[in-house]
């Protein structure tokens, strides 16, 4: 931790979180179910590739659906995990303490989960580069950089640290949750399509990777002004029945 993490209140936070999902059962079912649904889907798919796609595209395509189908379940897991507390007497000495060590805390968990998605995308890069060959190099900085992006919308609101935080239970209704499960299933080739059309188009490649990286940049640097605001949340509340505007003087 001391060269992934120097800063001592990163430290910290990471020491709590990964002591978290060490000593938490329910958390590690959750992250478990997250990842056997992501491989089901991922096999199930690969099933019928071969019928939609020819021979010469068929391994990239398999690498490309990987990698997008894990981001998909990755961050959608890894923000369900986190909003779960562990124990909310827990959170007392990090309200204490938030103050000076917000911005800290929560570099530290971008830089977890950057390095868990590293992780993902390396361990099976030699195997993929031996397969496709040179292509896999562009596949892997094409998915990271939207991986990337995809990490600041899904975390652009976050304003909890993990497991820290109280949850309302019920909050949405089961059929809006089946039908966002059926649209999360259904899109999921869209962004796969893009992919691999941009692997074998130069053109589109760096058509499509010049404006990931400055949306990127814009949406990371918006967040980080934007939480260095805002304080922490401990307690959720229902919403208000009037919505504010929420406008800025």
């Amino acid at each position: 931790l001391d060269w992934l993490f120097p800063d001592p209140c990163q430290q910290a936070v990471i020491q709590f979180m990964l002591k978290t999902l060490a000593g938490s059962n329910q958390h590690r079912m959750i992250l478990t179910a997250y990842a056997g649904s992501g491989f089901a889907v991922l096999l199930t798919a690969m099933v019928g590739l071969g019928t939609f796609i020819g021979d010469a595209k068929l391994h990239v395509t398999m690498f490309v659906y990987f990698h997008v189908v894990m981001l998909a379940f990755l961050l959608a897991g890894l923000r369900h995990v986190f909003s779960i507390p562990i124990e909310l007497r827990a959170n007392w000495i990090f309200r204490i303490a938030e103050a000076g060590s917000r911005r800290e805390w929560l570099e530290a968990i971008d830089r977890l989960v950057l390095i868990v998605a590293v992780g993902v995308l390396l361990v099976p890069l030699p195997f993929e580069y031996k397969i496709v060959g040179p292509r896999a190099v562009a596949e892997i900085a094409l998915f990271g950089t939207a991986a990337a992006v995809s990490y600041e919308v899904v975390f652009r609101s976050w304003e909890k640290l993990p497991f820290t935080c109280s949850q309302l239970p019920g909050k949405t209704p089961m059929w809006i949750l089946v039908l966002r499960v059926y649209v999360f299933l259904s899109l999921l080739p869209l962004p796969c399509f893009i992919l691999l059309s941009c692997l074998y188009s130069p053109v589109g490649f760096l058509i499509v990777l010049g404006p990931l990286i400055a949306i990127g940049r814009y949406l990371h640097a918006s967040r980080r002004e934007y939480r260095s605001e805002a304080r922490l949340v401990y307690e959720e509340s229902p919403e208000p029945a009037v919505q504010e505007l929420s406008l800025l003087r």
